[in-house]
C-alpha cells in the first residue's frame, strides 16, 4: 500500500466534498470597523421621547408601541454624530468566495474582474473607541495625550 494510503490526512481529503465548486477559490477576511457599542441603538428621532416621568423610550414601528430603554441601555438620534464614548472598534472575521472562472469585463481594457462573495461571520473583538484608540496614540505619539486631538 502507497504511503498516502496511509496517511490520515489524505485519507479524510478523499472523502470530504469540496469546499466551493471546481474555479471558485476562498480565503479567510479580518476586518475592523467603528460601531455603536453595545446597549446604543441608533435611530430617527420621531421614534425617540422622553416619558413623563423622565424616561427615555423609543417606538417599536412594527407594534406601534413606545417601549422604555432598558437600564444601561442608549437611544441615540441618526441625524446627530455618535460621540466617540459610545463607540466600540470591532474585529471581525469572514470570509471570501471568488469566480474565478466568470470573470467579469472591466470598462479598462485588458482588465478583468471575478466575482466576489464577502460574509462577516463573528465578531472576535469590541473595544471601546476611546480606549483602543489612546492604546495607539500612546506608542505612535507618546507627546500626544488625548486621541481625539
Amino acid at each position: 500500500m502507497s504511503d498516502h494510503k496511509l496517511n490520515p490526512t489524505a485519507m479524510l481529503e478523499n472523502i470530504l466534498p469540496d469546499l466551493l465548486p471546481y474555479g471558485m477559490r476562498a480565503r479567510v477576511d479580518f476586518t475592523i470597523a467603528v460601531a455603536p457599542a453595545l446597549g446604543v441603538l441608533p435611530l430617527p428621532p420621531d421614534l425617540i421621547r422622553v416619558a413623563d416621568d423622565g424616561s427615555t423610550e423609543f417606538r417599536d414601528p412594527t407594534k406601534d408601541e413606545w417601549i422604555k430603554v432598558p437600564e444601561g441601555g442608549k437611544v441615540h438620534p441618526i441625524d446627530k454624530p455618535l460621540p466617540p464614548e459610545l463607540c466600540d472598534v470591532v474585529v471581525m472575521i469572514g470570509t471570501v468566495a471568488q469566480d474565478t472562472i466568470g470573470g467579469v469585463l472591466s470598462p479598462k481594457p485588458g482588465a478583468e474582474r471575478f466575482r466576489t462573495s464577502t460574509i462577516m461571520h463573528a465578531e472576535i473583538l469590541r473595544v471601546p473607541l476611546k480606549v483602543w484608540q489612546a492604546g495607539h496614540v500612546a506608542q505612535l505619539r507618546p507627546q500626544q495625550q488625548d486621541p481625539s486631538s
